[in-house]
C-alpha cells in the first residue's frame, strides 16, 4: 500500500498543489485522511517490543508523511520504531535516543529553505551519540543536506530500494 498508493498519491497531491490545481484546504483534507490511514495501518502493525529506530524531523521539518511511510516500513518487517515527531530540537533527538537505547536514529529532512538549519543541527546530533548508534538521513533534501556535511558516518537514504534494504539488514539483527 505504501508503495503503490500512499507515495505515488502524496507525490500528486503534492504537484497538484504547486500547479494551483488543489487548494491549500484541498490538499489538507487529504493529507489528514493519509495521516489517519497510516496512524490506523501503524498501530496494526507495531511490534511490541523495544524501539529499535527512533524516526525525527529536526527544528524546521514540518513534513510528517516521510517519518509515517519509514514507520510502517519498518514495522512491516518487524523493526519496532520510537515516534520522536516533525521540528523536534536537536538536543530532544539526542535525549529521546540516548533515553529509549535505539541503535538507529533516522531524520527526515525534505524542506531546502532550512537546509543551513538542518545541517546544523544534524552535525549536533551527529557529534553527541555515541559511535554505535547509526544516523539514517531521509527526505527530499538529504543528498544536499548530507553534501553540506562532508564526511559523516550518515547513511544517505533517499531512495526507496536502499531504505529497504537497510531496514531488512536491521530486522535481521
Amino acid at each position: 500500500f505504501v508503495r503503490l498508493v500512499g507515495i505515488p498519491l502524496l507525490h500528486e497531491v503534492g504537484e497538484r498543489w504547486r500547479n494551483g490545481e488543489l487548494s491549500i484546504s484541498e490538499e489538507h483534507l487529504v493529507s489528514m485522511q493519509l495521516r489517519n490511514l497510516f496512524s490506523g495501518l501503524g498501530q496494526l502493525r507495531a511490534p511490541r517490543k523495544t524501539p529499535t529506530v527512533l524516526l525525527a524531523a529536526p527544528s524546521g521539518e514540518r513534513h510528517e508523511f516521510g517519518l509515517s511511510i519509514v514507520a510502517l516500513l519498518c514495522m512491516e518487517a518487524g523493526v519496532s520504531v520510537a515516534h520522536g515527531g516533525i521540528d523536534l530540537p536537536q538536543e530532544e533527538i539526542v535525549a529521546a535516543a540516548l533515553k529509549s537505547g535505539v541503535p538507529v536514529v533516522g531524520l527526515s529532512v525534505v524542506a531546502s529553505e532550512n537546509r543551513d538549519h538542518a545541517v546544523e543541527q544534524i552535525r549536533r546530533v551527529e557529534a553527541a551519540l555515541p559511535p554505535p548508534v547509526e544516523l539514517w538521513l531521509g527526505g527530499g533534501d538529504a543528498a544536499a543536506v548530507a553534501a553540506r556535511l562532508g564526511r559523516t558516518r550518515i547513511l544517505v537514504l533517499d531512495r526507496m530500494d536502499s531504505l529497504e534494504e537497510e531496514i531488512r539488514r536491521l530486522a535481521q539483527r
